[in-house]
């Protein structure tokens, strides 16, 4: 109801909520670029990033890689599932260290990018539109159980 309420002004500053929005839900850039990237573009990112390759690698070490990448788009998407979860991991870590929030278990990040926040990421966006149909419907949302 927050986001509604405050839509014009959340639209117009996106470097407050684009931070947010990637540290509670890391795995939203996953899942975007899951269900947005066509297989095609994932296809041509492969073959140009082999295409280097060819020229760093010996070709003993190349074969074993275009075999793995061969063997269809579900390990290239899976692999980009892993870089953004290393990428995540490290600035999370960072911020950890940087500002002195405490101490991170290791085994708490995966379990947190991989399963809790994308369950919470899907609940939301539920709500999300659950609130959105109430409001064009202009019905009024009862919030049982609530302090104010």
């Amino acid at each position: 109801m927050c986001i509604f309420d405050h839509f014009k002004y959340l639209f117009l500053e996106p470097r407050i909520w684009i931070p947010i929005l990637f540290t509670v839900y890391p795995s939203f850039i996953y899942i975007f670029i899951y269900m947005v990237l066509p297989d095609c573009v994932i296809y041509k990112l492969i073959s140009l990033a082999l295409s280097f390759l060819v020229f760093v690698l010996p070709a003993g070490v190349i074969s074993p890689v275009l075999f793995t990448l061969s063997s269809g788009i579900v390990i290239a998407k899976r692999s980009l599932a892993f870089i953004t979860f290393i990428i995540w991991s490290a600035i999370i870590l960072f911020g950890y260290k940087k500002f002195r929030w405490g101490k991170v278990r290791l085994y708490d990040l995966p379990t947190y990018y991989f399963i809790y926040s994308q369950i919470w990421f899907y609940i939301s966006c539920l709500l999300f539109i659950k609130i959105f149909i109430a409001r064009i419907r202009k019905k009024e949302i009862k919030l049982e159980d609530w302090k104010t």
